[in-house]
């Protein structure tokens, strides 16, 4: 009787827990005013719309921890704006959307490509190529930091379109031919992925032939390209074409990023696992123990 009295108690206080904790005051008006305003948006009553979100505005200034009720009005402004073609307004309640998640995020998280993407294509509509060509640029520095990010083939040609409307021809012309090598690369992964691996080892060779001719030799482009390659000839059983593909990988990081850096850990590992499928156990573990004391230095930061 004990434990079924204690079951039905945990259980009642589970179901506490999981029961949605109702809106305080504030925040129950904040929602009835900007589902209102978003409302009045989607039927096209514009004027009722904006007396709602400018109502919501004022509550969500007013409440305990409110920025993320504030910045969502504030995007609903935004896209009211548009759809009035007020591009300045637009573009000022924007900036200030992007201003507050660099604040909260870092000006490097994912978070903010669409909002970038957003106010340079704004820019780009008015002709304010060097607004817009600083924002594009923005975008893909973020999108550097994963190579396989979705779009960013996309920013490389819309970035070179760009720039070519300011007749920075080369600049385009090199931002074409990167867009053009992940084209490729993208390819050849997509036949490695469906098993097509003659296929896939020519369009990496392909897509290598673009990046060595067009890329610096310390390109991350390159070192991706090549680490693939090595996947792919690993899978075959072909190691010493494998250990070569890593090597200039390896290489390639090592020049651009220092020889202790993090993201050398992944590169050196793909080497160590060519060597012991070859027997080369000395040469894997001396890399397997670089990889280790890499990590270690990391952690102890």
């Amino acid at each position: 009787m004990v434990l079924v009295t204690l079951l039905m108690a945990a259980a009642l206080l589970l179901a506490a827990c999981a029961a949605p904790t109702p809106d305080d005051p504030g925040r129950a008006a904040w929602r009835v005013h900007h589902q209102a305003g978003i409302a009045a948006l989607d039927r096209g009553d514009l004027p009722a719309a904006e007396r709602q979100l400018r109502a919501a505005l004022a509550v969500a200034d007013t409440l305990a921890r409110g920025e993320e009720n504030r910045l969502g009005t504030l995007g609903q402004l935004a896209r009211l704006y548009k759809y009035r073609n007020e591009a300045t307004r637009a573009d000022s309640v924007n900036g200030l959307i992007l201003a507050a998640r660099e604040s909260s995020l870092g000006r490097d998280h994912p978070q903010l490509i669409r909002l970038l993407e957003t106010l340079a294509g704004s820019a780009k509509a008015q002709n304010d190529y060097a607004r817009a060509e600083f924002l594009y640029g923005r975008v893909l520095e973020i999108q550097e930091e994963d190579l396989d990010f979705p779009g960013f083939a996309a920013t490389l040609l819309t970035l070179a379109a760009t720039c070519r409307a300011q007749d920075q021809f080369a600049r385009a012309d090199s931002l074409d031919r990167r867009a053009l090598g992940l084209k490729l690369f993208t390819q050849a992964h997509d036949r490695f992925l469906a098993s097509h691996f003659a296929k896939a080892e020519a369009g990496y060779e392909s897509a290598l032939s673009v990046q060595e001719k067009y890329l610096h030799r310390d390109h991350p482009d390159l070192a991706r390209t090549y680490t693939y390659l090595g996947l792919l000839q690993s899978n075959q059983g072909r190691h010493a074409a494998a250990e070569k593909s890593y090597r200039r990988a390896l290489t390639i990081r090592e020049r651009r990023l220092g020889p202790e850096h993090p993201d050398l850990v992944s590169a050196l590992q793909d080497l160590a696992a060519a060597m012991k499928k070859m027997e080369r156990h000395d040469e894997a573990d001396a890399l397997v123990a670089r990889a280790a004391r890499i990590r270690g230095q990391v952690r102890s930061r």
